[in-house]
């Protein structure tokens, strides 16, 4: 499973930064040492610069990882909802057919004015959740062996309520099923997603302050090409400011994407 859009957009941000701290970061810290070693004074010593910059590095690694497993997680709840959801819609429909055969059926049988005491409504829902509930009162209201239905507009017409209830049962259990199944992966989707905007929020964080911190790094080491390409960005959390902006398509919900400055 792939990350999502912006989240990919980010690791390759992260990607970037880690490159000049492994590539360009022994010289940037030999340089700026050299340029601090002017201002010692007696018994001073240059801190090891070198050593924060790689425990900077394993800080945003750790972050980026974070998210993009975070991010990957809650990807695969989504693709998994989408195939309970379209399990629920199937069945639903198969169920919407079968009232709407029994409506027509019924209607021969009674009369268009005596549907709703048979407990039909006057249009067949389409929700999924309301037609499971129409269809399950229905299918009760057929079983109850005191239910009266209304007289037959022609005496040698038969309808067998409980033959009709049976036909009802198994769609209307499997429909149960399905509404349970999307109800558990929204729930399982949601909390995916909120574990996802945390692992977000704080890699962009970070991700701010350990790139302002290389930038300031670099530049004061006279290494200032490299310097502005570590600036990170003010208006895209998590990502660097020389990053050309690609057209993305619009975010899912609870996913947009920030303009803030941490």
């Amino acid at each position: 499973m792939k990350p999502s859009i912006l989240v990919n957009r980010r690791d390759r941000s992260s990607r970037l930064v880690q490159k000049a701290i492994t590539v360009q970061g022994p010289e940037a810290a030999a340089r700026l040492t050299q340029r601090l070693g002017a201002f010692l004074l007696e018994g001073e010593q240059v801190p090891d610069l070198w050593t924060v910059m790689t425990l900077l590095l394993r800080w945003l690694v750790a972050a980026t990882v974070g998210m993009v497993e975070a991010d990957v997680a809650n990807e695969h709840e989504l693709a998994n909802d989408e195939q309970h959801r379209s399990l629920r819609d199937e069945t639903t429909a198969k169920l919407i057919a079968t009232l709407i055969a029994f409506r027509d059926g019924c209607k021969a049988f009674y009369g268009a004015t005596r549907l709703e005491e048979i407990g039909f409504t006057e249009q067949t829902p389409r929700d999924p959740l309301t037609i499971f509930k129409v269809a399950k009162k229905l299918m009760e209201l057929l079983r109850d062996p005191a239910t009266e239905l209304p007289p037959p507009r022609f005496e040698a017409l038969t309808l067998e309520a409980p033959a009709m209830a049976d036909v009802l049962q198994p769609l209307v259990e499997a429909l149960e099923a399905a509404l349970t199944d999307v109800n558990r992966e929204i729930r399982k989707a949601q909390s995916t997603q909120a574990v996802k905007n945390e692992k977000v929020e704080k890699y962009d964080v970070d991700f701010f302050w350990i790139a302002r911190w290389l930038e300031a790094t670099f530049a004061l080491a006279g290494m200032m090409h490299e310097a502005e390409r570590l600036k990170p960005s003010s208006r895209r959390n998590g990502r660097t400011s020389t990053e050309p902006e690609p057209e993305l398509p619009a975010p899912a919900e609870g996913e947009a994407e920030t303009t803030t400055e941490p």
